[in-house]
């Protein structure tokens, strides 16, 4: 990867006014070519550049009769095991002579496509690579140039590479490379410090140098975007194989996947999901709420990514409903248990006989943290001190002794 920052450059860099931005998603086709026009499947136009805009003498002999326009229409540009290409022929001029006195500039030609309108950028902050086909005329040295709107002093970012005289596929990754890796690395600064901001993208180009009077043509095809991750069905987290208890709201949980719009959820009485009991189609959240489900029942709950138009595939998951038990609040006699919150946050309850007990406190969106357990415990009065680390607020607590369920409201304060 290599940063270039040339007062001799910023007639090729992009100077816009920043609108909402586009959105990527896993794999953009930006261009195919096989509709033979200048306008890529985004909607934008290819374009080209020379250097007469610093005083040279280059041409373009494949340019349109509107300003930068690339020409394709109405001649055949082979492109890779295809009809067409984007095509780019040129004719060099003498090289540039620097007002400055140091060196003489090379004679150039760009070209690019652009990926949103004049004033508006392309949003590509989770692109992991560019791919495309190229070959040229004769083999040259062509700089890969990936323009931002927030360049400053014509700074933009690129990399070398040679394209010989049969079609190659080449890959370039945006980020962990270094120069020569063939990677597009993200550089920390460059003279006035540009950050490296992939959101702000505007467009995409071939740069080509050489000498005087030089002529030759390089062709691109298959232009694609890629972020490196595919809508694969999020991971699970709860409940999953779980019965839970009647009359507590059901956190559905699943870990976030970085490449979606929103999730889509889904939740039935039957695996096949052919009847619905919940369906949410817009879910921005890791997690959705369910309250009022029936004790003594099986239920199915499937999960997927949403991105544009895309689905990804479901994850799915199921969990049982106890039956409804008695609850006791608080009631002290040796017949039943009890339970209750003591100053310190110390949870006190009472057993009428021995066995194994749980202690589980759950937030208010149904969410379960294990407080404690044990096995065999004898009859009588019984503290447990809560975590030093519980946050405060509301919450349900719950004591399991066998069969038998007691639950009671508690508020936790610092």
């Amino acid at each position: 990867m290599k940063l270039f920052n040339s007062k001799y450059v910023a007639v090729f860099a992009v100077c816009s006014v920043l609108s909402t931005p586009f959105a990527l998603f896993s794999y953009v086709v930006i261009d195919d070519l096989e509709d033979g026009t200048n306008v890529n499947k985004l909607g934008h136009e290819w374009y080209f550049s020379c250097d007469a805009y610093i005083g040279g003498t280059s041409t373009v002999t494949n340019a349109g009769t509107d300003g930068d326009e690339l020409v394709f229409e109405g001649s055949y540009t082979p492109g890779y095991n295809s009809k067409y290409s984007a095509k780019l022929s040129y004719h060099m001029g003498e090289p540039i002579e620097d007002t400055d006195g140091y060196f003489d500039l090379l004679p150039r030609v760009v070209m690019g496509t652009k990926l949103a309108p004049d004033g508006y950028t392309f949003c590509m902050s989770y692109a992991r690579s560019f791919s495309f086909w190229a070959k040229a005329e004769e083999p040259i040295q062509v700089r890969f140039r990936l323009e931002t709107a927030n360049v400053t002093d014509g700074a933009y970012y690129g990399y070398d590479l040679s394209v010989g005289d049969d079609w190659e596929y080449y890959t370039l990754h945006i980020t962990g490379g270094t120069e020569g890796s063939g990677e597009l690395a993200q550089p920390e600064e460059w003279g006035g410090y540009v950050h490296y901001d992939l959101s702000q993208t505007t467009r995409i180009s071939w740069e080509i140098m050489g000498y005087a009077n030089e002529t030759g043509t390089l062709w691109i095809d298959n232009l694609a975007i890629d972020d490196g991750v595919r809508l694969r069905g999020p991971e699970l987290v709860s409940p999953v194989e779980d019965t839970l208890d009647s009359g507590i709201p059901v956190a559905f949980t699943w870990r976030p996947e970085r490449n979606c719009d929103f999730y889509e959820l889904e939740l039935s009485r039957s695996s096949d999901f052919d009847s619905l009991v919940v369906y949410e189609e817009e879910i921005l959240d890791t997690t959705f709420t369910v309250s009022g489900l029936d004790g003594g029942n099986t239920y199915f709950w499937r999960v997927r990514e949403r991105l544009l138009d895309h689905s990804g595939p479901w994850s799915e998951g199921e969990f049982v409903i106890a039956n409804p038990t008695s609850v006791t609040h608080n009631h002290m006699k040796n017949s039943s248990m009890s339970l209750s919150i003591n100053a310190g946050n110390l949870l006190t309850y009472h057993l009428p006989r021995r066995g194994d007990i749980s202690v589980d406190l759950y937030t208010l969106n149904g969410r379960r943290l294990n407080v404690y357990r044990s096995k065999g415990q004898g009859p009588g009065i019984h503290k447990v001190q809560l975590p030093q680390s519980l946050a405060s607020g509301s919450y349900t607590a719950v004591l399991r002794a066998g069969e038998t369920t007691v639950k009671a409201p508690i508020v936790i304060t610092d």
